[in-house]
């Protein structure tokens, strides 16, 4: 137990070092070879020599190049925090009272969204077990039978959700599906037709040529 403790000491205390271009003195042997070339391959060499490489593969990144420099990104080491926001989260909500506002009604509108994210949000549901729900009156229009659901009987319920895919989160109710299925077919319709008056064309053209 006692060295998993000295390795996991060592481990969270090793100094952090980021190699943007070169390799550094830090590094040792490998000072001032390439990163992402000569130095690359010559610290696999060295981990292959000391038996200390347990696999070795290639990985594409699937974001290659930084859309910026357009050069090899590369995975830098970088110092983190992480705080908990209860800790000063009040003294924050305090220095809000000593701001001056232009304008004056963002103050109140800062109150309102400072009430939102402390207060529970709650939202009515059936119960998974018995589908009963604390709503007496029936809505719809079987007004003779017991609610099952957000003030619905069971048929209206059930076909309320087959219709629209319910109130809970999910996938795209039935009705948007069926719409976005049409929209795409729709589309690829328009598509096909443009790709035939361009080869449309490009065959008369050609034929314009020859003659």
């Amino acid at each position: 137990m006692g060295v998993i403790i000295q390795f996991l000491f060592n481990y969270v205390t090793l100094p952090l070092y980021a190699f943007l271009t070169q390799f550094t003195e830090e590094a040792g042997q490998f000072n001032g070879l390439d990163v992402l070339g000569d130095g690359n391959a010559a610290v696999i060499k060295y981990l292959d020599e000391k038996l200390s490489i347990i696999m070795e593969e290639s990985y594409e990144h699937k974001y290659l190049y930084d859309w910026h420099t357009k050069k090899p990104t590369i995975f830098r080491a970088t110092e983190q925090w992480f705080a908990s926001m209860e800790g000063f989260y009040q003294a924050a909500m305090d220095a809000i009272g000593h701001v001056k506002w232009i304008p004056a009604k963002m103050e109140e509108f800062t109150e309102k969204e400072r009430e939102l994210r402390t207060s529970s949000l709650t939202r009515k549901q059936p119960n998974t077990g018995s589908k009963e729900t604390n709503l007496d009156e029936v809505l719809c229009r079987h007004k003779e039978r017991k609610p099952f659901a957000y003030g619905l009987c069971n048929e209206c319920y059930e076909e309320f959700m087959k219709v629209s895919g319910g109130l809970d989160e999910g996938s795209d109710p039935p009705a948007f599906q069926r719409a976005e299925k049409e929209r795409l077919a729709k589309l690829s319709i328009q598509e096909n037709a443009k790709l035939y008056s361009l080869c449309e064309k490009t065959i008369v053209s050609i034929s314009a040529c020859k003659y």
